[in-house]
């Protein structure tokens, strides 16, 4: 239990510094633009309320913001549910965790922007493209434990037994005995 409040308490100052950045960029530097480095850094403030996820961004779904807020809801309950039971199960590092964490905090970031900003305040211009600290969140914790799985568990091979135990049979019990009740 004492390991879901930390966790809780990091995504929650997670998400409230992406959040409070965003009320911050809005109120006081809305109309400020500046790039470096032939525009492949800089500062540029968008509203992003067409494309608001990959779902549409790269893959033209063009799907509406409340199917896009149950994709987002539907995601966290799943990030959510399954690092408990990581946690429950003393699996994985603390490289992977902190990973999951940075995608949690994320996929709540994204919830929220769709909910409370009808879209994406992005303002970080990244060789040409527009993002913000959630994007960040986002990259770091995906590709840092994609990299970090793939180190441990294939190209090491250490520690298989902790990858094992957490097998989809396992999880779904765990769901099982918090959604349904006996």
């Amino acid at each position: 239990m004492e390991k879901i409040k930390k966790s809780s308490l990091i995504i929650i100052v997670l998400v409230f510094f992406e959040q409070l950045t965003k009320i911050i960029i809005n109120k006081f530097f809305y109309d400020v633009k500046f790039n470096i480095f032939n525009e492949n850094l800089g500062f540029y403030v968008y509203l992003n309320k067409k494309y608001m996820s990959m779902f549409n961004h790269d893959l033209n779904l063009n799907l509406s913001i409340e199917i896009l807020i149950l994709i987002n809801f539907i995601i966290l309950l799943f990030l959510t549910t399954y690092y408990i039971y990581i946690l429950k199960n003393n699996a994985l590092n603390f490289s992977i965790k902190f990973c999951m964490i940075l995608v949690i905090a994320a996929t709540i970031c994204s919830l929220f922007d769709k909910i409370f900003w009808g879209g994406s305040l992005d303002f970080i211009l990244f060789f040409r493209y527009i993002i913000d600290v959630k994007d960040i969140y986002l990259y770091i914790g995906g590709i840092m434990g994609i990299i970090l799985f793939l180190y441990r568990y294939e190209i090491k091979k250490t520690n298989l037994e902790e990858i094992e135990s957490l097998s989809y049979k396992g999880y779904f019990k765990f769901l099982k005995n918090i959604f349904v009740k006996r």
